[in-house]
């Protein structure tokens, strides 16, 4: 009997993260490290978490429910705080990374 090893197959996600609110008032921190960035929802791949960015900064409200299948995208639209300036920060400093990122463990 031979006996074959299999590599296993690695799949990434894409985690579509904002950073984390900024002790400077209306702002956030880019500079934190990843580990602190907020997870707001994972994607099997990165065009699918690139075209969320694109509407959360479109400020669609109607977000097109293969992006969205679980509903955390528009449960983070609705949680933004009543500071417009601090809630388009974090948007539009939102970012994809893949979940097997090595910043994510720092």
């Amino acid at each position: 009997m031979k006996i074959r090893y299999a590599a296993p197959l690695l799949l990434t996600g894409w985690i579509l993260m904002v950073p984390p609110d900024s002790t400077v008032p209306h702002s956030v921190d880019t500079a934190a490290p990843m580990s602190r960035w907020r997870r707001i929802v994972e994607f099997n791949n990165a065009n699918d978490c690139q075209n969320a960015v694109a509407t959360l900064n479109k400020r669609n409200p109607d977000i097109p429910v293969p992006l969205d299948p679980t509903g955390e995208l528009r449960r983070f639209q609705r949680r933004q705080p009543a500071d417009p300036q601090l809630a388009l920060a974090r948007v539009r400093n939102a970012t994809c990374i893949a979940s097997d990122n090595p910043r994510l463990a720092k």
